[in-house]
């Protein structure tokens, strides 16, 4: 018997070490992939973050007027039916009664006005004389001024080229 387990050892000591290589190679090979799978997270990571990047640029482009840096008319058809449904929700329909829980000054009447400030013909008269670059200049200090004047809970939009739409 003593025989036996005498060139039996041999054996499982050559059947360990190919076991032991056999792992060592599956280690490997796993290593390698890990290193891979890191690898194209970091790629896929990086065109992630250039697709959330042009996804946001396009949606600035989309929705803020490129002259005068406010929102545009894009913008102001989606905010319109929040807007709307906020004047509805505070009473603020015609026929509706003008005060509300809700409201920041209770027993004060609360109103809802749309203005539409449209740049008068001096400034169509600027557009045909002067440079591009003037114009836009005039356009930005309209935007600017008009938004300085704007209150929390009100918004100015730029919807075309020489009107402008302030919702108190």
């Amino acid at each position: 018997m003593s025989g036996y387990l005498s060139l039996d050892c041999p054996r499982r000591l050559a059947d360990s070490r190919m076991q032991m290589g056999s792992t060592n190679r599956d280690n490997n090979s796993l290593e390698e992939q890990i290193s891979q799978l890191r690898e194209q997270t970091v790629v896929l990571t990086r065109q992630l973050q250039e697709q959330q990047s042009k996804s946001s640029m396009l949606e600035h482009k989309l929705f803020i007027h490129n002259k005068s840096g406010l929102p545009n008319h894009h913008r102001l058809d989606e905010d319109l039916e929040t807007i709307l449904s906020d004047a509805a929700r505070l009473g603020l329909v015609p026929g509706a009664d003008t005060t509300h829980a809700d409201d920041p000054q209770p027993g004060k009447p609360a109103h809802l006005a749309v203005a539409i400030i449209k740049l008068d013909d001096k400034f169509d008269m600027a557009v045909k004389t002067l440079k591009t670059s003037v114009t836009e200049w005039i356009l930005y200090q309209v935007g600017t001024r008009a938004s300085e004047c704007v209150q929390p809970g009100e918004a100015i939009y730029h919807t075309k080229d020489d009107e402008f739409v302030l919702i108190i």
